[in-house]
């Protein structure tokens, strides 16, 4: 069983947002470059949505940015059934043995 608390979105979280789908609607999904957005697990469904599943990235680095853990388990889990995405670039984020462990998971 997993917890997951949320906060209240506030302006800054919509105009984050907002930001963050009108770069990912103007990147090619051959190289999708989401880096030091100060992204973190909450981005996480949208670049689900947004750039795995309707644009089909290829490519995706969201390198320098504040995902843990929780938001690498809802990527690979989006990747176990969308298979286009061949490049995760994660370094620079706080994953932790957890987010790492995902990770193994996914590709062994």
């Amino acid at each position: 069983m997993s917890l997951l608390c949320t906060r209240s979105r506030t302006k800054d979280d919509k105009q984050r947002n907002n930001g963050l789908e009108q770069r990912i609607a103007q990147a090619s999904p051959d190289n999708m470059e989401l880096v030091n957005m100060n992204l973190t697990d909450q981005d996480i469904p949208i670049i689900i949505q947004k750039a795995i599943r309707k644009k089909k990235c290829v490519s995706l680095s969201v390198a320098t940015n504040q995902i843990t853990a929780d938001g690498v388990r809802m990527l690979v889990d989006a990747l176990k059934t969308k298979k286009n995405l061949t490049h995760l670039i994660l370094s620079g984020n706080p994953i932790g043995d957890d987010g790492a462990q995902s990770i193994i998971e996914l590709i062994t």
